[in-house]
């Protein structure tokens, strides 16, 4: 150690000569890494240690609730999530959409159509259903709508490829989501796969 290094780090040095962790940069690879003898180089970057939260306090942190859907993102072998690890049986369900029934102290119940599952929060992806516009390919001849400030309704007469026609507007698939809704159904639009 050189005076230098030990003026530029001596808050760390100090902290270090009481006991205290200290994390050396790696300059080859960019992550910090413990260190139980630091040379206290005026090159390098020292830090105290960073505690990572616990599995079980960023699970109580996780804003996912009862009733949210889901999707299962992928399966895991992380430490810190001890009730099941990720096995064949539950290999089907990555990608598939569920509800939450149920927050424990550890894992979130997964309700699926014809099953459910616990998983660990950093699997699960809150699921949003996204309305994306129709296109020409889908068959709206004939179907009432109505504007979302319920003034007006008309039934589609003419279907084009950029848009639909009443008998006196012409409406593109993305105003007929935006601005439009069926009488019986609702938006119009489909979901998006």
């Amino acid at each position: 150690m050189t005076r230098e290094g030990y003026l530029k780090h001596k808050e760390l040095f100090t902290a270090w000569s009481n006991g205290a962790e200290i994390e050396i940069k790696d300059k080859d690879c960019d992550v910090w890494v413990v260190t139980q003898t630091p040379c206290w180089s005026v090159n390098r970057k020292y830090r105290l240690r960073v505690n990572k939260p616990t599995y079980l306090e960023l699970h109580e942190k996780c804003e996912l609730k009862v009733g949210d859907r889901v999707r299962i993102l992928r399966g895991w072998k992380e430490d810190g999530f001890t009730i099941v690890q990720f096995c064949s049986d539950l290999e089907y369900t990555v990608g598939k959409v569920g509800e939450i029934t149920i927050k424990d102290h550890n894992s979130y119940c997964v309700q699926f159509e014809d099953d459910y599952w616990y998983y660990p929060y950093f699997v699960l992806e809150k699921y949003v259903e996204e309305w994306i516009p129709f296109t020409f390919e889908d068959d709206l001849l004939g179907n009432f709508i109505i504007d979302k400030d319920r003034t007006e309704k008309s039934m589609i007469l003419r279907q084009t490829k950029t848009g639909v026609a009443t008998d006196d507007t012409f409406i593109t698939y993305r105003d007929l989501l935006e601005d439009f809704m069926y009488l019986d159904t609702g938006s119009c639009g489909k979901l998006k796969k």
